[in-house]
């Protein structure tokens, strides 16, 4: 099957990842795009109040490679929020998990976006302080 195109946004918390991603899922739709836009998992988690979830790195990122992956030969093009990398920054020491994410990641056809807007950082849905969040960012 082929892989679909992923259109990866790379940020840190409050950086307008979500809202940009949705934005450019609503347009390729509008033009007749076959395309998906994949949340991001830790965001449904936080929502949960299931944040003892949130420290398990590995469970994350493999159920967000899930949602991207249930898609293949589904889709032609996929927007994400959540690059698989972004589980790097979460999870520095362990370098199986390194070598994983990054074999996940080279699977895929991705084009990437780094995003250091100035968005005004809105704490409802997040597990970071504003402060937290530019420290995550400037990994």
């Amino acid at each position: 099957m082929k892989s679909p195109l992923i259109i990866n946004l790379f940020g840190g918390p409050g950086t307008g990842k979500s809202t940009i991603a949705s934005g450019i899922f609503c347009l390729l739709k509008l033009h007749g795009v076959n395309t998906e836009y994949v949340t991001e998992f830790p965001k449904d988690l936080t929502w949960e109040e299931s944040y003892k979830t949130l420290l398990d790195q590995y469970y994350i990122t493999t159920s967000q490679h899930h949602r991207v992956w249930r898609l293949i030969g589904k889709v032609d093009i996929i927007v994400t929020d959540a690059p698989f990398l972004l589980g790097l920054v979460y999870e520095e020491t362990n370098n199986y998990f390194k070598q994983s994410v990054l074999k996940i990641f080279n699977n895929y056809n991705n084009i990437n976006y780094l995003l250091n807007g100035d968005v005004k950082y809105m704490e409802s849905g997040r597990n970071q302080t504003k402060q937290e969040a530019q420290e995550i960012d400037e990994k």
